[in-house]
This record gives structure tokens, C-alpha cells and sequence, in this order.
């Protein structure tokens, strides 16, 4: 089941369907239906800590008292498989940092460390794979970068 990216908050409600500092909203499930407490929790944590290197099924489960198959069954409701979503909102972050005016003198290894890649050449790849041009492309080319979405 395929889900639509929506935010309540004001901001993003009046602007493309985008969460804050650049990573998209949490999707809505398909059937319209509010998710569980634990369930909002365990989206709410994902969303704020997205970025730390930390983040793992094992620590969210601790940190939420769930168990491993019930945070993949909160995953699976909205559409998510952890570790490719990770990724996914990392890049996305780092492709968003790339064009920001104010990081236009970091490193390309600098915004991959940041964004949780310890190997320059590995973010690359990724990115390449993802969005179809290299960070230094992205970077330059502000009018080509188009987040997907």
C-alpha cells in the first residue's frame, strides 16, 4: 500500500510536501486511519533522529519497549523498511546542505561526514545511484537539483 507524504504543521502545509530541515513529513497511512501511540512515538523518534549513527531496530526498541516485530509492523503500515529509509533521508539531507548558500565552502567529504558517510567515495556512489549526478554536479548545477518527491 503506497502512502502520501503529508505534514499538519503550518509551514508545511503551505509549501511543497517537505518536513523540516529538508526531510519530507511522515506519510499518512493509505487507509486515512490515526497510528497508535507506540507507533506515533517510534515515527516521532525516526524523524528527529534520523542523523545519528546510533540509530538501529535494537536501540529503537529499547528505547520505545517494543519488540523488533512490532517496530517492523509500524514500519510496514506507513512504508518503510529501516535501513534503505535511513539512507534515503540521509542523502536527501546532504543534497539539501549541498545547495544551501551558507555551506558553500564545505567539503563534499565534510557534508558526506556529517551526514553520517565515513568514506567520500562511498557517498558518492550512493548519491550518484540516487539522484543520477555526483555532489559536486548537485552542487553546481542548483537549477538540476530537484529533490525527488
Amino acid at each position: 500500500m503506497r502512502q502520501a507524504w503529508m505534514c499538519s504543521c503550518l509551514p508545511c502545509r503551505s509549501g511543497p510536501a517537505r518536513g523540516h530541515a529538508g526531510v519530507p513529513a511522515w506519510p499518512a497511512l493509505a487507509d486515512g486511519s490515526a497510528t497508535a501511540p507506540a507507533e506515533t512515538r517510534v515515527l516521532e523518534y525516526l524523524r528527529q533522529n534520523f542523523a545519528d549513527r546510533e540509530v538501529s531496530a535494537g536501540k529503537i526498541t529499547a528505547i520505545h519497549g517494543i519488540s523488533e516485530r512490532y517496530l517492523d509492523t509500524v514500519l510496514a503500515r506507513v512504508g518503510i523498511t529501516l535501513r534503505p529509509w535511513l539512507r534515503e533521508q540521509l542523502l536527501t539531507a546532504a543534497a539539501d546542505a549541498l545547495t544551501r548558500p551558507a555551506n558553500r565552502r564545505l567539503t563534499i567529504a565534510a557534508t558526506a561526514h556529517r551526514w553520517g558517510f565515513a568514506d567520500q567515495s562511498h557517498f558518492t556512489r550512493e548519491f550518484r545511484k540516487h539522484f543520477g549526478m555526483t555532489p559536486a554536479q548537485w552542487r553546481n548545477h542548483p537549477s538540476e537539483s530537484q529533490l525527488p518527491g
